[in-house]
Parts: structure tokens; sequence; C-alpha cells
């Protein structure tokens, strides 16, 4: 192995090429080590030359592009030839070949650094990495916090059930093409086999009743019905007739099948397997490398990609590996890959957000199952590992940065792996080191032109998803300046929230009035599906004290049906013109970003979602643009199928992590972190005894640093309540006495709103609660 020394005209410094994650915290970790370097994002001719010609120790090449960093690697051994260089390369043909031809270069790859140390957690959880080293597995596992390197022994399973679970994997039907193939197929051939049982029953040779049965499938008709035989020429009849449909469901599955991308066999070693396999979410270059290794060990493997037309998908079509194309957050698919009975799931895509819903998801499908997790690319996971510990986590990016640095310093590194959120160098002689590696993501010296390019590009991006303009009359009323980031953290450290900008500011917990404009909602359906009526009862909530009065035209209650978009339109906008118009502080209750911007222009000063923008990909860019406070709602489905994910292991951990990634993805699409509040969505996919232990969990909730709102307003966990506690089956209408109580808790819980529909009632509560709690604060 290489090792790297100052030439003589050497300034003593590094270059790192690459706009990537990885590249920066190699920037960063060098210059927390004293060790001068430059980082250049993507160098044109001119800057690389001048670069180059201050002489570096040695130059690291690190970007997603193969073709892109062969382009620098040669560049920079033109212009100098003797400076060592580290590249990574993801294909093996192009990495062995710019190895050929440039002998001072070390050509590696993140996903080829990084799989052994995913791997061993995937096969055991005391395994720290594996890998396969010619006859030999070699383990890194963890004796009593000391790592060591010793050969392992793969228990594979007798050669009996593996036979056995090959043959169960065939002609399994994984989607709705394969599904139609085969009931077609099977449906023509208990047709055969029925007529040619009945002929055999009747005296007939085996071979003229297979032809003849053949022929009643064909629909070509028996060849000489006997003329006393109905039966059969009503059985042929009707055979025939099925067998017209059965063959076009088997016609329609296979020209299916032709045309897709059939990245999974019916047939084969690309068979979907069904138990002790491990399932890969993320196809990129990592999961790809993942799915190599642990099939060279023996194991299983069904990757999980999003994208079908992927090279990686189509490269995992080559080696055999069968891949599922799908979202790998959607427990039906988890189920379809029977996660229950998987020894594993990984879930390595490259944006760490993603893998947090991937885990969450595995959760509740299956709490036993070990999650291996990929991060370094947010610093969301460090953040949500407190909250939740979903699975083992592994830092790809430390660990890549970890050798890339030991390299340029001119130190031996056969590997490197992770232990207890640490990353430790492994030498040829199999001792291990731990890395210091800086904990910013970026160095300190990022590209400002290329930073200033980003920015730009996401606010146009923002603006541009709304296609719609906003009205500028009177909008400047709705679109206060925020609270400036020193001022909310510190408001957030002290546990006193920011109130978003734009709502009232109160010294009690701040009531928020609800007006369905439904016939269909579970408590007052109908009551006010006039407009007319919806605006006087609109108002009459005001009178009592509402803070804000919520317009709603679709019921999301459980098992509701959707509401097409211009009805919704009809029912809210023209209420909510009319209360602004009177000086009421109106917010709009939908998913939909069309009716959400509407009522915006017609006066709403704030959208509140109950899907937290899942619902609709143009929510979030949507209010991004019009920059009114936003109400993220904890949601898990529709109103339909909403009861059937009610599946918990933790449900205030649970929460609270997917509400924690959920802000994560909103602030990633523009959204003022200033504005959002939070709502734990009590009665969202969720039974009465995880609505209480929510309530009871307020304060970790809070932990999220936003606001919080409570919608339990006349919801059938205080029903509940209230039966079990002997007051008998109390309808809806009659739980505004037990809701003002659940306020109160609320509010001296540190809720920021509560959502009801009998508001003088909880006004009076809050205001005790915040009497309670005075003397505390």
């Amino acid at each position: 192995m290489t090792t790297y020394s100052a030439g003589p005209r050497s300034t003593h410094h590094y270059v790192v090429i690459g706009e990537t994650h990885l590249a920066g915290r190699v920037c960063a970790t060098l210059h927390a080590g004293s060790h001068p370097s430059r980082h250049l994002a993507r160098p044109g001719d001119e800057e690389l030359r001048n670069a180059m010609s201050k002489r570096p120790i040695a130059v690291a090449v690190l970007l997603h592009e193969d073709v892109a960093a062969l382009r620098y690697a040669l560049a920079v051994a033109h212009l100098s030839p003797t400076t060592p260089l580290i590249v990574t390369v993801f294909d093996h043909t192009v990495a062995e070949e710019l190895s050929r031809l440039l002998p001072q270069c070390e050509v590696t790859s993140l996903a080829d650094l990084v799989a052994p140390a995913l791997a061993g957690p995937c096969l055991d959880p005391a395994l720290v990495a594996v890998r396969r080293e010619g006859d030999r597995i070699r383990a890194v596992r963890r004796d009593q916090d000391v790592l060591c390197a010793e050969d392992w022994h793969h228990q594979s399973p007798q050669r009996w059930r593996t036979r056995a679970g090959w043959a169960l994997r065939q002609l399994r039907p994984h989607d709705a093409g394969t599904r139609l193939l085969m009931v077609g197929l099977l449906a023509v051939l208990t047709v055969l086999a029925g007529d040619f049982t009945w002929l055999v029953g009747h005296g007939h040779p085996p071979a003229e009743a297979f032809f003849e049965a053949a022929r009643v499938v064909s629909g070509v008709g028996p060849a000489a019905a006997p003329a006393a035989a109905h039966g059969y020429q009503v059985a042929a009849a009707l055979a025939m007739l099925s067998t017209v449909a059965f063959t076009a469901l088997f016609t329609a599955g296979v020209v299916e099948r032709m045309l897709g991308p059939k990245l999974i066999g019916l047939i084969g070693p690309r068979t979907l397997p069904r138990s002790g396999h491990v399932i890969v979410v993320g196809m990129g270059q990592v999961g790809m490398r993942l799915c190599v290794e642990l099939r060279r060990l023996g194991v299983p493997v069904v990757g999980v990609e999003r994208d079908p037309l992927a090279s990686a998908a189509r490269l995992a079509r080559s080696l055999g590996v069968p891949v599922m194309t799908g979202d790998g957050g959607d427990r039906r698919m988890l189920e379809r890959l029977r996660l229950r009975h998987a020894r594993a799931l990984a879930a390595v895509g490259s944006d760490d957000l993603d893998n947090i819903a991937v885990a969450i998801a595995a959760h509740g499908v299956a709490s036993h199952t070990r999650v291996l997790i990929r991060a370094g690319e947010h610093e969301a996971i460090a953040e949500t590992r407190s909250l939740l510990p979903m699975g083992t986590i592994r830092d790809v990016t430390g660990m890549a940065a970890a050798y890339v640095v030991a390299r340029l310093l001119g130190e031996p590194v056969a590997g490197v792996v992770a232990h207890q959120e640490g990353v430790y160098r492994q030498s040829p002689d199999d001792k291990f080191s731990r890395s210091v590696l800086s904990a910013q993501a970026r160095c300190r010296h990022p590209p400002a032109a290329r930073a200033r390019t980003l920015q730009q590009d996401s606010s146009t991006l923002a603006r541009d998803r709304c296609s719609v303009p906003f009205p500028q009359q009177g909008a400047a009323s709705r679109r206060l300046p925020p609270m400036s980031t020193t001022e909310s953290a510190a408001a957030r450290r002290s546990g006193t929230y920011p109130r978003p900008e734009g709502l009232p500011r109160r010294d009690r917990c701040l009531v928020m009035g609800i007006l369905n404009v439904t016939p269909d909602s579970f408590s007052d359906g109908g009551l006010y599906a006039q407009t007319r009526q919806a605006i006087d009862r609109g108002l009459d909530l005001a009178d009592q004290g509402a803070d804000i009065v919520d317009v709603g035209g679709e019921s999301t209650r459980p098992g509701a049906r959707p509401v097409a978009l211009a009805e919704e339109l009809a029912r809210t906008v023209p209420v909510v013109r009319e209360l602004a118009r009177a000086g009421v502080r109106v917010s709009i209750d939908t998913m939909h970003a069309a009716v959400a911007r509407a009522a915006v222009e017609a006066g709403a000063c704030l959208i509140n979602d109950v899907s937290g923008g899942l619902a609709d990909p143009d929510m979030a860019p949507m209010v991004a643009a019009v920059g009114v406070p936003y109400v993220a709602t904890h949601w898990r489905a529709p109103s339909k199928e909403m009861d059937r994910h009610a599946d918990y292991h933790d449900v205030v951990a649970e929460v609270t992590a997917e509400l924690d990634v959920r802000v994560r993805q909103l602030k990633a699409q523009g959204v003022d972190p200033d504005r959002i509040v939070l709502d734990p969505g009590l009665g969202f996919s969720k039974r009465s005894e995880h609505d209480w232990t929510l309530l009871a969990g307020l304060g970790t909730l809070r932990r999220l640093g936003f606001p919080l709102l409570v919608g339990a307003s006349r919801k059938r966990f205080i029903g509940a309540a209230l039966a079990s506690g002997g007051a008998g089956d109390v309808p809806p209408a009659g739980r505004d006495s037990a809701t003002a109580a659940v306020s109160a808790l609320a509010a001296a819980a540190g809720a920021f709103c509560v959502r009801v529909h009998d508001v003088r009632t909880s006004l009076d509560a809050v205001r005790m609660a915040a009497a309670y709690t005075a003397p505390r604060r």
C-alpha cells in the first residue's frame, strides 16, 4: 500500500475535489487535524491548474459520477504526474483501468468501503463487520467493547431446507401483472385437468382424453361429443367460454411481463425469498454492493427501489438480485416482502430522512426484525436517535471519510468499521484505532458561488411549484418577518416556544373553534352545510371567544369518503371570505394545496393540514411560497384505512420520531420552521389507549421545539373513557364538558392551542390552566 510523502516543492496542503458530503467531511476533518487543505467543488481547467501548481501533498477526487471522477483524475495526473491520488469510482472495470493507467492512484468506492460494516449487523447483532476473503469469511466482533478480527463460520441451513425454500419461491406472483399471468395459467390448467379427468373417468384412453381436453381449452371443442352426453356437452361449452376469459388474463400478464423491467423472476434465482432473507431498501451504489456482499456470504436478498429504470436496478437484474419496485416505507410493500420472516432490513438509501421513515414503517410491521439504517448525509439521524432506538445506525459518510483521510495522511488502512457511535480504522495486522472526525458535514470554506446557486435554485423551485400567483394586496399583514434564528433557538432552549408569526399572542393556550361545512362529520355533520348557516356559526364561535375559527369542507373521521376538489372549494372559500371580511381570524382545514391556496387568497391566515403535507405533494411548496403558519398533523393513512395503521410499539416515541422526520422534510422544501405548528393527530391511526398515552406524553413531543395543537374535541377516546367510567354511551355532542377537561390538561402540559367544537367551556378551561401553571413559570 502506497505511503504518501510531500515532494520537495510541496506546500504541505491537500486538495479535495467534489461537492459531495464525503468531500466536505474529509476537508472538515483535515482542517480539524491542522492539515491545510483546499476544497474545489467542480473546478474548471484554470482553477484546477492553479491548485495543482502549488504542488499539494495528495489529492482526493470524491464524486458520485464515475465519468467525472475519471476526468478529474486524468487531469490531475497530467498536471502533476507524481502527486498521489485517491479516487472514488463505483464501476470495477473503470477502477481497474484507472489503476492500470495511473500507478500513483488508489481507486476505491464508498460502497466497497462500507459494505462489510453494513453486512455484519444484518447477519448477527454481535458482528461489527463481515466480508468474504477467498475461501474464508473474516468478521469483526466486539468482545467486551474491544474489537477483534477473526474467522467466522456461517451456519448454512441444511441442504434439504435450502432446496425446499428454493422450490417454494418458484412461480410466486409479486405484482398485478404476475398475478394476472398466474391466475390465467392456473385457471386454464384447471379446465384442462378437469376435462381430462372427466373423460378418463368415462372410459376414454388417456391420450385421447388429453387430446380432446386440449381441444376444449383451445376453444375448438371436443372432437366427438356423444349425443347422449348432455352433461359433458354443457361442461365443455362452459369450459370453452371461461377459457376465453382465462386466456385473456394470461395474455395480459404475459404482455405486461414482456414490456416491464422484469426485475423479479417467476422461476430461477431472481424469485422472491420467503424467509431468512435481508431486505435492502435503496438500490443505489451502497445498496447494490451490500446485496452482492450478502449473496457472497450465502444470504438471500431482495432489493427495493422506487425507480425501475435506475442503473443499479438494471445491474441487479444482471447479477440475479430480485428487486421490487415501490416505496420501502410502505407497510404493505414490507408485508409482501415477508418482513416478519426476514433476517434483517437494511435502509441504505442516499436520503437519511427516507431511511428513518423506512425504519419506522419496519418497526410497525415487525418490531422484532433487525433494522440497519444508513446515515451520514443529514444531521437528522443523530437527533432522532435519542428519540427512538430504531435500529443499528451506520455513519456511511463518516466511515468513508475516515478511510480517505487516513490514506491522504499516508496511514495504512485495511478497512473501516463503526462501533458504539465511533468509526475505527482497521490496520493490515487487524489492530483497530478510532478516527477523530469533524462533527461538521461541511468544510470551513464551501464554494461560495455554489452555495449561492443552490440557495437560489431552492427558492426558485419553491416558487415555481405553486403555479397560481398569490395576491399581493393585503398579503403583507399575513407575511410578517420571522423570528431570527438566534432568538428562536434561545426561546426553544428556555422551553417557551415562539408563537408562529401572524397568530394572536396570549398569556394562555389559544382556542380554535371548529366549523365543519360538511354533511358527514362525526359530530355536527349537516348542521352548517349551507353557506349562510356556516357563516353565522363562525361569527358565533368568534363571539364565544375563539382565537381562530377553523373552516373545513371534508370530513376526516375514520372511514369517511374523499370529497371532490371542486366541492370542497365551493363549501369552504365563500365562508372563509365572509368571515375574514368580518374581522374573524380564519384557518383552513384541508389536505389539498389548491383549496389551501384559494382559502389564503380569500383571507385565511393559517393552514391546518391533517396529513402534514403527505396527501398532496404540492402542499409544502405552496406553504413555503405563501408564508402563512402551517399545522402539520401526524398522519399515516387516509380516513378509509387509517384504523388499519394503528400499530405502535411505543406510540409517543414513534409519533415524535415521525413528526421529526416530517418537519425536516417540510424544512427541506422551504417551509419556514418558525411558522410550523405540530399536531400529534389524536384519533388518526390511533386507538383510545394511544390517544391517552400521547396526551400524557406531550412533554416529549414539546422537545421537538415546535408549538403543539391538540385536537381532542368530542372524539371517540373521550366517549370510551366516559363509558368505562359509568356514564354510558355518551353521544359526541354530549362530550363538551369532558373535552374542556382534556383542554385544561393539554394547556397545562404546554399546548399552544386546542381545537374544539364548544369554545366557551374550553376557553374557561385553558384560563384555569394558565392560572394553575402561572406560579411555576
